[in-house]
């Protein structure tokens, strides 16, 4: 048991990025920790970890390939143990989700929140970053995040992609906004507008629509660029402009205070994604937890929309 334990706690160091962070985990000290790391690159026969004297820690090239043939084992070993559990409760253990924050607070959350409703014994954990993050080197189950259709830039390899919904931007301005400087009837009006401008999307400034069977675009300006969601959201509340916002069917009035305009025409060419690691079979809380997401952004892109012409 000791090569499984001394596996676990590198795992968790690597996840974690601290023998601090990874001992508060275990709910053990920083000395074990290091005793445990010294005693499996002993056993290895190769240094795993560089270390320095402000405790940054980095892989090695060993480190790096023993990592993800001990992230696979230790995975495995806890969807054993979860599947047996399984067979006689409910759903449990531990559930980690990963979210962007566009994606996760205006359109993931409100349904990650159902579904702890629906499995009172499973726990969430929860984390919004910005980045797309490498979910195997965190110990993610599951990231969420909205891209492309047809996505390059995932690993199939190692790496799961999974499509929960279609999306599309929606084009909000608060009604004090549109009182004050009139409301656009076409996306060729935006031009005349602030805009505001979330430098994390897609194409930032320049925003896309369909009619009559084609696709065009309009070059937005504005004076406040953001790389945060919430600010853009926050902007567009307060009455400064005009935001590019993400949502399973743009004709749905998600956003607070806000009003859309021209619905018809945002093209849906988004998708949600949830990413997963790569494992046989895929343990049960991670394949309950996509078909619940996907029955939920079902339910809401069929629900009936509310327009403002």
């Amino acid at each position: 048991m000791d090569a499984i334990n001394n596996m676990t706690v590198f795992v968790r160091v690597v996840e974690k990025e601290s023998f601090t962070a990874a001992a508060n985990v275990l709910n053990c000290s920083t000395s074990s920790i290091s005793k445990r790391i010294n005693q499996l690159e002993h056993d290895v026969g190769a240094k795993l970890l560089n270390r320095t004297t402000h405790s940054v820690l980095s892989l090695t090239e060993a480190g790096k390939i023993y990592f993800e043939r001990a992230r696979r084992i230790i995975y495995e070993i806890e969807s054993a143990k979860e599947s047996v559990l399984e067979l006689t409760q409910s759903l449990n253990g531990t559930l980690k989700v990963h979210m962007t924050p566009g994606t996760g607070l205006t359109i993931a959350l409100p349904a990650v929140m159902e579904f702890m409703k629906t499995y009172p014994s499973l726990t969430v954990e929860v984390s919004i970053k910005p980045e797309v993050i490498d979910i195997l080197r965190m110990g993610f189950d599951v990231s969420i995040r909205s891209g492309a259709i047809e996505e390059d830039d995932i690993n199939l390899a190692s790496i799961d992609a999974h499509r929960l919904s279609k999306a599309q931007y929606a084009i909000a301005a608060s009604p004090e906004y549109l009182s004050r400087r009139g409301r656009p009837v076409h996306p060729t009006d935006l031009v005349k507008h602030n805009c505001l401008i979330s430098s994390r999307q897609h194409s930032p400034t320049r925003w896309w629509f369909w009619q009559e069977h084609k696709k065009f675009s309009v070059e937005v300006s504005g004076t406040l660029f953001a790389d945060n969601w919430s600010v853009i959201y926050d902007a567009a509340r307060s009455g400064l402009g005009i935001a590019r916002l993400l949502q399973i069917h743009p004709a749905q009035h998600k956003f607070e205070s806000l009003e859309i305009l021209f619905p018809h025409l945002t093209i849906p060419d988004r998708v949600i994604w949830a990413l997963t690691p790569h494992m046989r079979p895929m343990p049960k809380k991670i394949s309950v937890f996509l078909d619940f997401m996907r029955a939920a952004f079902t339910k809401e892109a069929q629900a009936e929309p509310v327009i403002h012409a």
